[in-house]
């Protein structure tokens, strides 16, 4: 063959086919026509390469490149040839629908060296182009629900569209749950669905505000002289707390009145918060309740009394009444009204031996009697008797040593000196050191026997002195 006719021998091309060298012993050639080769087209296989784009995008500019072709000589590839496109179908526009698929086909293939005997068709497939939300910065209360999402813009979209194209569009702050404390900032989420997008981003936030909230304090009582009650958050009715929370939450809360110990029964004064702190709520108000100051309930124990049966009753005093219960250094001179009676039966001719109630009443505005002990006034007979009747003493003369101390009977009656057998003995002198209400008559002295000597009257068991008319000191057994 021509030497010509190598590898890269385009086809089309003929060669000429020689016989050189001929010698045979028994032949001769007398003719040597040539022969020809004839160089023709290789074979190629083409399948054009699969594709993809987003929606609302321009088709991608392919080439041969885009084509695999199996069949190439002499180490050629795709750029040899003489002619060919890649082209995409009609169908496949910018507005084609994510998830669609438009054939991509190798059209007017022509060249000079390779004949194309197998032509497979690509696709192009249409994704969904990514687009990224603009959710408006938000608020809401503590305890509330996570709503109320506001779309301000949306990066990505294709074909002149806007969001109302989209098919859904749900948000939320997965971080911002009903305990999220006031003050927390929480990235807003979306979730989309539609067939043409998908999200990538999404900006803004959820701020959590301290809950508004009102309270109404609850009523309440003391009595006069009390300190006002310790409040909690227990004597108040809260409005609006969330995630079922009560009152014991709050950090800082400070209830209190204007109402000190010596605020007067009858009066009300209001029970305010004057105090209110807290992490997550605010109040914003409240309504006061009203504490009213009950009378200060007292009890009393009444002196016993005792008369001759022909006497009339003796006179009753303040100082005939103890009193337990009063409060603010108040006395019984303080109590507005205080009203001491004999019982009914006990007047000048009571029996001798009898026995009558001292009662009491009070009328005040702050104090109010509970209870009391009455008092007895005892009729006595007409002769002594041991140990029921009693003979007292009782200042007469203050001197600047001292005071004078007589004898009485239980009549009040002064006891002469010539009337007991120890004259010398009924004046006693008391040391004046022990004060004028509080003295003991035998103090140094002669503790001996006293004998009332008129005829009528029997020896005492026992003496009684006292300070003053209306109170007994002590009593003193007789030896």
């Amino acid at each position: 063959i021509a030497a010509g006719a190598t590898l890269a021998a385009n086809a089309g091309t003929t060669h000429a086919i020689t016989m050189s060298g001929f010698s045979d012993n028994n032949y001769n050639l007398t003719v040597n026509n040539a022969g020809t080769l004839t160089i023709t087209k290789a074979n190629l296989t083409a399948t054009v390469n699969n594709q993809s784009r987003a929606y609302g995008y321009a088709n991608p500019s392919l080439t041969l490149a885009d084509v695999t072709f199996t069949g190439f000589r002499n180490g050629q590839n795709h750029s040899v040839i003489d002619a060919g496109t890649v082209d995409v179908a009609a169908g496949a526009t910018m507005t084609a629908g994510a998830g669609t698929t438009h054939a991509i086909n190798l059209n007017g293939f022509s060249d000079n060296n390779y004949t194309l005997t197998v032509n497979n068709a690509g696709a192009l497939t249409i994704t969904k182009a990514a687009i990224s939300l603009q959710v408006q910065n938000t608020s809401r209360a503590y305890g509330d629900a996570n709503g109320g999402f506001n779309l301000l813009g949306v990066t990505g979209l294709r074909n002149g569209e806007n969001a109302a194209v989209l098919d859904s569009i749900t948000y939320d702050a997965p971080t911002a749950t009903a305990a999220a404390n006031a003050g927390t900032v929480h990235n807003i989420a979306a979730n989309l669905t539609d067939d043409n997008y998908y999200l990538t981003g999404t900006t803004g936030t959820l701020a959590i505000t301290k809950r508004d909230i009102t309270a109404t304090v609850q009523d309440d009582t003391k009595h006069y002289g009390d300190a006002n009650p310790g409040w909690t958050w227990q004597d108040v009715t809260w409005n609006n707390l969330a995630n079922g929370e009560n009152g014991g939450v709050i950090n800082n809360l400070v209830i209190g009145s204007a109402a000190t110990r010596t605020s007067n029964a009858g009066t009300t004064h209001a029970i305010t918060i004057n105090s209110f702190n807290d992490n997550n709520y605010n109040l914003t108000g409240f309504t006061a309740g009203t504490l009213t100051v009950d009378k200060r309930p007292i009890t009393a124990v009444i002196a016993n009394k005792d008369r001759k049966p022909s006497e009339q009753n003796p006179a009753l005093t303040l100082r005939d009444a103890r009193f337990t219960g009063l409060v603010n250094g108040d006395t019984a001179s303080s109590i507005d009204t205080v009203y001491l009676s004999y019982a009914r039966g006990s007047g000048s001719d009571a029996s001798p031996g009898s026995t009558h109630a001292i009662n009491l009443e009070i009328n005040d505005n702050n104090y109010v009697l509970a209870s009391y002990t009455p008092g007895v006034l005892t009729v006595g007979s007409q002769q002594l008797q041991p140990g029921i009747n009693v003979v007292m003493a009782r200042p007469e003369v203050s001197t600047s040593t001292g005071h004078s101390i007589f004898v009485r009977d239980s009549s009040l009656r002064r006891i002469e000196m010539g009337e007991i057998d120890s004259p010398q003995a009924a004046a006693f002198y008391a040391d004046a050191s022990v004060g004028p209400y509080q003295f003991d008559p035998f103090a140094g002295k002669d503790r001996g026997m006293f004998d009332v000597v008129e005829p009528s009257y029997e020896p005492l068991n026992s003496v009684v002195y006292i300070s003053d008319m209306d109170q007994v000191a002590r009593r003193m057994t007789r030896r």
